[in-house]
């Protein structure tokens, strides 16, 4: 008998978060290849608007069970996302946060090489925000010491990492929920 946990034993928001996160992401690439190149355009409007509602479904349970359940990376499972990147120090996996740093960096840099106005500002900040999240990401992150963060990148199937400003509030809040309960747990053993 295995001692981890099965994917059907986890919250049924951590696994509405990753279904409806795989549901958007599924939802916008058929919209975009098979159903909105055909469409009048009344249809296209309700059909953008469906998956943009799938979307923003998808970042509310995340963000609702990031903070209810900051501490779920802890426990040993058997989910997908184990199963195709088995450790943050992997070879493919730090060869895609590099490429991320690149990319984000070289955006950032041409917002303030090409002239920057005052539309461009708020992306400015927000690719910044990013390529200091990626960096922290390649270079410090263990997911044993900041359970919040993997839980976040677990339950967003990773691409939460993509609007990881977004998220910035949620992961302030469940990061000082986690580690006011880890201390509590702590001090209950003593």
């Amino acid at each position: 008998m295995s001692d981890k946990i099965q994917f059907s034993d986890f919250p049924l928001s951590y696994r509405l978060s990753q279904g409806s996160i795989f549901l958007a992401l599924f939802s916008t690439y058929a919209s975009l290849k098979i159903f909105t190149a055909n469409l009048p355009p009344p249809a296209r409007t309700i059909v953008v608007s469906l998956v943009g509602m799938t979307i923003l479904f998808g970042l509310i349970v995340s963000s609702y069970t990031i903070i209810r359940y900051p501490y779920l990376s802890l426990v040993s499972t058997d989910d997908y996302y184990l199963k195709v990147f088995p450790s943050s120090r992997s070879c493919l996996y730090t060869t895609l946060k590099i490429t991320a740093i690149l990319t984000v960096a070289v955006l950032a840099f041409s917002f303030c090489v090409d002239g920057l106005t005052v539309q461009e500002l708020p992306w400015l900040f927000y690719m910044l925000l990013l390529l200091g999240f990626l960096i922290y990401l390649t270079f410090q992150y263990d997911p044993i010491e900041h359970p919040t963060v993997s839980t976040f990148i677990r339950t967003t199937l990773g691409i939460g990492i993509i609007v990881f400003p977004i998220f910035l509030p949620v992961l302030i809040i469940a990061s000082w929920r986690c580690r006011t309960m880890l201390n509590h747990a702590e001090l209950d053993l003593d």
